[in-house]
């Protein structure tokens, strides 16, 4: 699977579809670090990708991509009540998982 992710200038980490041109959002984690992202890179072989973010608040994470049957958008996001996304049972087969802090 090919798969892009992006922080952009927030706390939000963002999984992308990039095999299709509408670029789907297809999983996010928000808050994923205390302060704006500023670096990410991605490695992929086979199945298996990961994320790495860098952020500002001095702190880097290492998240495992995985394509599931079962996930749900909901899944994916960290179910802030201040999350305006509306992502509410959106089917997903993908989701981040954090796998350490650097």
């Amino acid at each position: 699977f090919i798969v892009c992710c992006n922080g952009k200038l927030e706390r939000n980490n963002k999984l992308w579809d990039v095999t299709t041109s509408a670029m789907e959002n297809i999983c996010s984690v928000e808050n994923a670090h205390d302060d704006r992202i500023m670096g990410i890179d991605v490695f992929s072989s086979g199945n298996t990708a990961l994320c790495a973010t860098a952020s500002i608040d001095l702190t880097g994470k290492i998240w495992k991509v995985q394509q599931d049957d079962d996930v749900t958008m909901t899944d994916c996001n960290d179910n802030d009540d201040n999350n305006d996304n509306n992502n509410d049972n959106v089917t997903s087969k993908y989701s981040l998982t954090e796998m350490g802090v650097l």
